[in-house]
């Protein structure tokens, strides 16, 4: 080993080791945001969901059927096609126009000029909807509210679960795994060759204080973020002794996956 290899690895050991409160303080802060997000998406679901069923019954009790005017019809395309007609009526002295998207048999069905059924709030023109609004439609609407922000509430939560989960195991590693500040030393193959992994050979020093060799194999995507002389920690398997995950020092994040 090289005089400069040697003073490297007699650097303090604290100074590379890894931190496990702050992999603690993640897991926590990740239950936190997943509690949150739940609660969050059930207040806002709710009351989204609440102003829409109350609209339908008001117009259920309160609403006029009335012929509105198509003014426009288009459609987007990109990942998914989308369908929007454009459509107009007067009522209690004022003119609403909307745009709104609809399913592909409604836009098939309708054309420029047509006239479509529209429910209408006298009281408030801009409250409406297409075709008829009847207990059926709320009971269907209030079950959508209720399925879809609960379900949505759950994918947020298992999201930030997910990752708090990580996070304890990437801390488990922190606690049960010794550690050794270490650098690559070598990385092949050369570039130019069509290899889809890359051995990288790093020194790093062993909790007994002595430096040692291993090597990482890496896909060739992710060894090309490391180069020579960069500084790792290898985690470091008590019972094998031998590195077990290697850790970038800048980043915390693991160069094994």
């Amino acid at each position: 080993m090289d005089e400069s290899s040697r003073e490297w690895l007699d650097l303090p050991f604290e100074q590379y080791g890894p931190r496990p409160v702050v992999a603690s303080r993640l897991a926590n802060l990740s239950k936190f945001w997943a509690r949150f997000a739940l609660a969050a998406t059930l207040l806002i679901g709710g009351y989204l969901g609440v102003r829409d069923v109350g609209d339908l019954r008001q117009l259920q009790v309160h609403g006029k059927q009335i012929q509105a005017r198509v003014l426009d019809m288009h459609q987007t395309t990109g990942k998914n096609t989308a369908y929007w007609i454009t459509y107009s009526y007067d009522l209690s002295g004022k003119t609403e126009d909307f745009q709104e998207e609809v399913d592909r048999e409604t836009f098939e069905s309708t054309s420029d000029g047509s006239t479509i059924l529209v429910t209408a709030l006298p009281a408030d023109p801009s409250v409406h909807r297409r075709g008829f609004v009847d207990e059926d439609r709320i009971a269907k609407a209030r079950f959508r509210w209720t399925a879809g922000t609960v379900i949505l509430g759950l994918i947020f939560e298992g999201i930030f679960l997910a990752v708090a989960d990580k996070t304890r195991k990437e801390m488990r590693i922190l606690r049960d795994f010794y550690a050794g500040p270490g650098r690559i030393t070598a990385m092949g193959p050369p570039k130019g060759t069509k290899v889809k992994c890359q051995d990288v050979e790093f020194i790093y020093r062993h909790p007994n204080g002595i430096a040692e060799k291993g090597t990482v194999n890496l896909e060739s995507s992710r060894a090309a973020k490391y180069k020579v002389d960069k500084p790792i920690i290898a985690m470091i398997d008590p019972q094998a002794g031998q590195p077990a995950v290697l850790y970038d020092t800048l980043t915390m994040a693991r160069l094994d996956t």
